[in-house]
């Protein structure tokens, strides 16, 4: 193993979590999951504006290659974002679909006081730096005419970044706290169309670097950031991952590091031939919103919470792993906690991967349900999506892109408004509807798409009120589920769901590739 092979393994997770391997090789400490860091720092939730926009004029322009064209213009932007970050000594710990979140690596023990003051300062200069020149970035194709705008939230306080899972040496990490929750209420105050409303901090953050930068103020004291009067040298995120890997076991990270890489990628990052793993593939793509309170989201620090949430995650990859599907992404953002997982990606595709992808997500909530008291919303579509690689040799990510995961992503959140469940759309239905049962919830009409689309809720017998919460009203457009789903199953309905789901499951129940994950 040399270090450039290494530093292309460590291209995919943060340096905050390398820097916790140095830690643990330094200490000749042995851990297990779940374990957490904590620390004070300032974050920076960037939100690119336009993209859904760009993604659906791209998918109209050219249905066949619209997600590699999608991909290639969003990467352009995003390379260029992740060049000023890391010219700030930011750390990119998260990409999040079109949003990235932003660390700044936590300052060694013998640092002063004004530490923190100095690590929301450079997030501060960041992001005037990113609305300097990342703002209006043009994509000009013949019939699509569209631009591309960043808007920032800068919040700075207490993280705490959860190390989750473990089934079948598959980990992931998710950082919660204060912080991060300030960063999503300043993105929430901004606005890309207004130049002195691009870049928002919250209270706590401006009151350190108040005599920095100029600002004016919303009602609730968020400050919109105008100019930055007294700039301080910049510091490369590239030399600050070089000194944490100086003097280390490179067999040892890498060791760690792969925990924590997808398997889609590590066929090609020793070879350096990552553009390899760019292909457009059949998918089917669940959205899951596990159904945890905002509340509970920003209050996940005691050791029960971490092995409460711990258990939620192994939940979730029980359930995924078990029909041979991947997790992409494990995000708590200012949209909740929310899970992407996939059917058909490599190593692992199978003719019957939207049927896969449907007992996972029944399983899902039902467990969760059952174990947690949670109902979680999931959106289950299928059709064609890119799959590839996001950002640059320094950071990056294995993403997927393509109008079913938007989709996905939708029917999630109308799912979410019905008191949760599983939705699926016309594709997904139309495969598999020979083997599951379904009840029909009539079209709805979604961003993007001209037409109203149907959308279909699968279950069976012995499941019928397992995947919606519990309502004392009765209304149309809600998912309670009426007795005569009930009076209209039959004996043979649910043999033949069983007799599928055991098959299924079967069919490569010793043979599951614990790296494959």
């Amino acid at each position: 193993m040399t270090s450039t092979e290494l530093a292309g393994h460590c291209s995919y997770v943060p340096s905050t979590l390398v820097r916790h391997f140095k830690e643990l090789y330094e200490g000749k400490i042995k851990i297990t999951p779940p374990f957490r860091q904590s620390y004070e720092t300032a974050v920076l939730f960037a939100d690119i504006s336009g993209f859904t926009s760009l993604s659906e004029s791209l998918a109209a322009y050219d249905p066949d290659r619209g997600h590699e064209l999608l991909h290639k213009h969003l990467n352009q932007y995003f390379v260029r974002i992740i060049r000023v970050i890391g010219s700030q000594g930011g750390d990119i710990f998260k990409f999040a679909g079109d949003a990235m979140i932003v660390l700044w690596p936590r300052p060694k023990k013998n640092e002063n006081a004004d530490t923190l003051r100095t690590l929301v300062q450079r997030a501060g200069q960041c992001a005037m730096q990113i609305k300097a020149q990342c703002q209006g970035f043009k994509i000009d194709l013949k019939g699509v005419k569209k631009s591309l705008n960043v808007k920032v939230g800068i919040g700075v306080g207490k993280i705490s970044i959860l190390h989750l899972g473990g089934l079948f040496n598959r980990l992931e990490y998710v950082p919660t706290g204060l912080a991060l929750a300030q960063a999503f209420q300043a993105e929430n105050h901004a606005d890309a169309k207004r130049d002195d409303e691009q870049v928002i901090m919250s209270p706590q953050a401006f009151d350190l670097v108040s005599d920095v930068f100029e600002a004016k103020f919303k009602n609730d004291r968020f400050a919109c950031i105008q100019r930055c009067k007294e700039e301080i040298r910049k510091t490369s995120i590239k030399h600050i991952m070089s000194s944490i890997l100086e003097g280390m076991d490179l067999d040892y990270v890498r060791e760690r590091v792969l925990l924590y890489e997808p398997a889609a990628v590590r066929p090609y990052v020793e070879t350096h031939e990552e553009l390899w793993a760019a292909e457009t593939r059949d998918l089917t793509v669940l959205f899951v919103n596990l159904g945890i309170s905002e509340q509970k989201l920003t209050s996940l620090s005691t050791e029960e919470d971490l092995h409460w949430m711990h258990s939620i995650l192994y939940i979730v990859q029980n359930a995924v792993y078990q029909y041979e599907g991947s997790i992409n992404k494990f995000l708590m953002d200012d949209k909740g906690s929310t899970l992407i997982a996939v059917f058909g990606l490599p190593p692992l595709s199978h003719e019957d991967d939207p049927l896969r992808a449907l007992f996972a997500a029944m399983q899902i909530c039902t467990e969760l349900k059952i174990q947690k008291n949670l109902y979680p919303s999931v959106g289950v579509t299928t059709g064609l999506a890119f799959c590839g690689i996001i950002g640059n040799p320094s950071r990056r990510e294995y993403s997927i892109l393509g109008n079913c995961v938007n989709l996905a992503a939708r029917l999630m959140t109308h799912s979410k408004k019905k008191r949760g469940g599983v939705i699926c759309d016309g594709a997904t239905w139309h495969i598999t509807r020979q083997d599951l049962k379904f009840y029909s919830l009539g079209k709805i009409k979604v961003k993007g798409i001209k037409k109203p689309i149907k959308i279909f809720h699968p279950y069976a017998k012995e499941h019928v009120g397992e995947f919606t919460r519990p309502t004392h009203h009765t209304n149309g457009d809600r998912y309670d589920t009426p007795t005569q789903l009930q009076r209209r199953d039959t004996e043979d309905d649910n043999i033949r769901f069983i007799e599928k789901s055991e098959r299924v499951s079967d069919s490569f129940g010793s043979k599951n590739s614990k790296n494959s994950k």
